[in-house]
């Protein structure tokens, strides 16, 4: 279960911008010589904290036990973190998700090394609810910490690229990480194009890339270098059938800046029977020698013919 810093719900761990104590004990440097305690292994607590690696609460007993109990079970804690919800509206000073959550880190410079998957949601269709866009300046400061990440899943909740300031300049710094592995993309209209995405992950380690729901304005390749280059070796696409038709024509088109020579897992998910003339244009676009596999998630189809 993921560690959710969330200011509207009740989350499996939440930390209030007036104590976090509890998720960061402050541990006695010795136990006291008059209430002796039977010493365990080393290698049978860390046993025991991995077995809960799932289980909060009890990890978060564990992290008040003592120091040999605390470091492990906030590495567990901390893998897995989930930046969501908004400020009060009616508190002017209240903190969002993610002012939080480098206020904590700052307090707690050991934290970041811990964070292994990172999740950021926008809120609702509401405007009031919007928290991403004033907030990059601060993600843009957490990012960098975080030099273990191995994945990043931005929700945009239909928030547009232009909307969003700084957007560019934050993906930027999440390529640069040098552990990261995945990045998730998910409700993001408004993008450039197609080209101006995938520059932003030149030089990264990035080997996957997961699209959902993204839309792009134009065909156009912007300002972009003439090619690109990314160690890809697997694709997600969940993308709406006049999409998808745009993203084949741009790595049909001999101006496509994206070098897909290493790709070797393609995954397509087909929401709407329309979608699979587009997808037999897709693939016969692509001529990729290291590909080895090809998946095609028909499950949305399947559930419309019941």
């Amino acid at each position: 279960m993921p560690a959710i810093f969330h200011l509207n719900q009740h989350p499996p761990l939440m930390i209030t911008t007036c104590n976090h104590d509890w998720v960061i004990p402050k541990i006695p440097t010795s136990i006291p010589a008059a209430s002796p305690q039977p010493i365990i292994p080393q290698e049978l607590i860390d046993i025991i904290i991995d077995y809960l690696y799932n289980d909060t609460h009890s990890l978060r007993a564990c992290a008040l036990v003592a120091s040999s109990w605390s470091g492990h079970s906030q590495q567990h804690l901390f893998s897995r973190i989930t930046l969501a919800g908004r400020p009060w509206p009616d508190k002017p000073k209240s903190r969002t998700a993610a002012e939080l959550f480098l206020r904590l880190i700052e307090s707690a410079p050991h934290i970041p090394s811990f964070v292994r998957h990172l999740e950021i949601i926008e809120g609702d269709i509401f405007e009031y609810d919007r928290w991403l866009g004033r907030s990059t300046p601060v993600l843009g400061r957490i990012l960098p910490a975080l030099t273990n990440l191995r994945t990043l899943h931005i929700d945009f909740s239909g928030v547009l690229w232009s909307d969003v300031p700084g957007i560019h300049t934050f993906f930027l710094s999440a390529s640069k990480l040098p552990d990261l592995h995945k990045v998730t993309i998910t409700s993001f209209p408004g993008v450039p194009s197609w080209d101006i995405l995938f520059t932003l992950f030149e030089g990264s380690n990035v080997a996957e890339i997961c699209l959902v729901n993204v839309t792009t304005c134009t065909l156009t390749r912007g300002s972009v270098p003439g090619s690109v280059r990314i160690p890809l070796e697997t694709l997600s696409l969940s993308l709406e059938s006049n999409e998808l038709w745009r993203f084949s024509s741009s790595l049909a088109s001999p101006s496509c800046v994206l070098q897909l020579s290493g790709l070797r897992k393609l995954r397509i998910n087909i929401l709407y029977s329309r979608e699979m003339k587009v997808v037999s244009k897709l693939l016969e676009t692509l001529h990729i020698p290291s590909l080895q596999a090809i998946e095609i998630q028909l499950e949305a189809l399947r559930k419309q013919s019941l």
